[in-house]
């Protein structure tokens, strides 16, 4: 009798543990992709630097025209509308954490980091 109480207790809690087994549902959470520049159809004529980060995300550096970011689908294009100290871009680099630098010629040689 004991040995029958016993099975049937972990049976009925085996029961009880998987019922509830895959029972949540994954909730689709709709974002917008929201991006802080321009989207262009192609860049300015006085591309000086050309940098591809570890996201493999390309930047182009522009001496007139500001930095353009082209991620194999969109072309966008930052200047100092967008907070750009200065449209001239010299250097593009990148640190370990993976954070985007530019420099440009302006009265003070700004570096400026992407975010």
């Amino acid at each position: 009798m004991i040995k029958t109480l016993i099975k049937f207790t972990f049976f009925f809690e085996w029961v009880l543990l998987t019922s509830c087994n895959g029972q949540t549902t994954k909730q689709q959470v709709k974002t917008n992709n929201i991006a802080m520049g321009d989207t262009v159809t192609g860049t300015g004529n006085n591309i000086m630097v050309i940098y591809q980060d570890k996201k493999h995300v390309y930047w182009f550096g522009s001496w007139e025209t500001g930095v353009y970011r082209y991620d194999g689908k969109t072309l966008i294009n930052y200047t100092t509308k967008h907070g750009l100290p200065n449209n001239r871009i010299d250097e593009i680099k990148e640190d370990g954490s993976g954070n985007i630098y530019f420099t440009g010629c302006h009265p003070y040689s700004t570096i400026t980091r992407f975010d």
